[in-house]
């Protein structure tokens, strides 16, 4: 379920990344950084050290705040998917906000891609529980393993 997620999350930034490209001009609302695109494409094809992805990420929400420009469609949804893969879900969580508060018109992808987490959770910690069950062969009683 967790590489199914990450997976919709790859889709989802890899739009936001050709949708903001296609929408370049000159003169930009959007910070620019060409690492950006390597960071992202690296990131892709699972060859990113998640450490040094997060560092730059962090740099590159630095420098954008300091230029006065916004920082690129999906790239609080890039943080949000390099924290849950180091399984911070806080985070993860926290980025997305920020992915909707800064571009609205992604509010229902984003909360399509929490709910969906929080599902894929509930199921695997239902999944879990059930493991966790077992029969006594004596009794025929229902009980917990332990």
């Amino acid at each position: 379920m967790m590489k199914l997620f990450t997976n919709i999350l790859k889709s989802c930034f890899l739009f936001c990344c050709v949708a903001a490209g296609g929408c370049a001009s000159k003169d930009t609302l959007f910070y620019q950084d060409p690492e950006y695109a390597k960071s992202m494409y690296d990131y892709l094809r699972d060859e990113a050290n998640l450490d040094e992805q997060i560092k730059y990420m962090t740099e590159y929400f630095e420098d954008a705040g300091e230029s006065g420009k916004k920082v690129a469609p999906g790239a609080y949804g890039h943080m949000a998917a390099l924290q849950l893969r180091l399984g911070n879900i806080s985070e993860m969580r926290r980025y997305m906000e920020l992915e909707k508060k800064t571009y609205p018109e992604s509010a229902h992808y984003i909360d399509f891609l929490l709910n969906y987490q929080n599902s894929s959770k509930k199921q695997s910690t239902d999944n879990s529980n059930n493991d966790n069950s077992s029969v006594s062969a004596d009794t025929g009683r229902t009980g917990t393993a332990g």
